[in-house]
């Protein structure tokens, strides 16, 4: 399984939306991350990771940006424990960053934690099992979700659509990326390096030139080998 999940983003519209699902044989759904907007008329929100275990969900979130600028923000979920066991104490890394290429530098960086404590007994570990096993990623959501009502996946009574923007790129990693590379990917994003010169550790690079999507969203059951473009 991976420990490192990766992509670039961009909306146009301030709302809140799915980036990306991961649902189980069931069709529950284990894991997420979704654009949080803020209730303001701006272009202000964050970006919410969550994992579901059976207490509810547990979440983080990044600090705000102006993430409904139309413009390309980099993001990951790191787990820092390598091929982790689901009784282990994990600590996933939220990370978002947006790279200025005018003024040469990381214009917004946010990094947050979640810490699962596996070893906690049966009820943590469902949240690392969430991650820690098989089921279908749904790149912008899988469909319109109710979400919860009460806690960090609390959003106002309102239905989270499929996502209306682009996804340029979407790579899932074998290690847990380090903060340089991913900084590299950041501001060249056609660079594909991992933590190691001799071996790049990819369970799969998900080369995107550009996925547009509006009403409808791109679900794939295993990611697709070959760019992709599609439109609505």
């Amino acid at each position: 399984f991976p420990d490192t999940i990766e992509w670039r983003f961009k909306a146009p519209k301030s709302q809140d939306q799915w980036l990306w699902s991961k649902r189980d044989s069931s069709n529950r759904y284990r894991m997420g991350a979704i654009m949080r907007d803020n209730g303001s008329l701006d272009n202000i929100g964050s970006v919410l990771f969550f994992l579901s275990g059976s207490k509810g969900n547990v979440s983080v979130s990044s600090s705000n940006f102006p993430i409904y600028d139309n413009e390309f923000y980099s993001a990951m979920v790191r787990r820092t424990t390598h091929s982790a066991s689901i009784d282990d104490n994990v600590a996933y890394n939220l990370v978002v960053k947006k790279y200025d290429a005018g003024i040469d530098r990381f214009q917004y960086v946010s990094s947050e934690i979640l810490q699962v404590s596996g070893a906690a007994g049966a009820v943590s570990e469902s949240y690392n099992q969430s991650w820690d096993s098989h089921g279908t990623f749904s790149i912008g959501g899988h469909a319109e979700w109710s979400g919860v009502t009460t806690g960090s996946l609390d959003f106002n009574g309102n239905a989270v659509p499929q996502m209306s923007g682009a996804m340029m790129e979407y790579r899932i990693w074998t290690e847990p990326l380090n903060t340089g590379s991913f900084d590299n990917h950041a501001n060249n994003p056609k660079a594909y390096d991992g933590n190691t010169i001799v071996q790049e550790k990819f369970t799969d690079l998900q080369p995107i030139t550009k996925i547009f999507l509006t009403s409808g969203g791109n679900q794939y059951t295993s990611l697709p080998t070959v760019s992709v473009t599609s439109s609505t």
